[in-house]
């Protein structure tokens, strides 16, 4: 129910009344011959792909398949691949391992 009120053009206005007003139960918007079957109702809205593996989130990545890693693989050392390797002197820096030509175990230069 509705307080209805009339206004007249020299800005008169009229006691309240009260009107039943039924408003219209929307249809259903029908699909625009442009969309897609599946974009019914979402002008401008692209159909996302969808991911069997995650479809809550259909665009982030598998999570079985996180796709090629930035880092090369490292199987000496897989936790921090970039890590050189512990077990190979030629990988690591100066003074770190004792098998390296011109150094003591230190890191200090050899004297003659």
């Amino acid at each position: 129910m509705f307080e209805v009120y009339v206004v007249t053009a020299d800005g008169t206005q009229s006691a309240p009344a009260t009107a039943l007003v039924q408003i219209p139960k929307e249809e259903p918007k029908q699909p625009n011959e442009n969309e897609s079957p599946g974009q019914s109702g979402n002008e401008g809205t692209p159909e996302t792909p969808t991911n069997p593996e995650n479809p809550t989130n259909p665009n982030e990545p598998n999570p079985s398949n996180p796709g090629t890693p930035t880092n090369p693989t490292n199987p000496t050392n897989p936790t921090n691949p970039n890590e050189p390797n512990q077990n190979n002197p030629n990988n690591n820096p100066s003074g770190t391992n004792s098998q390296q030509r011109g150094g003591n175990n230190d890191g200090t230069p050899k004297r003659d």
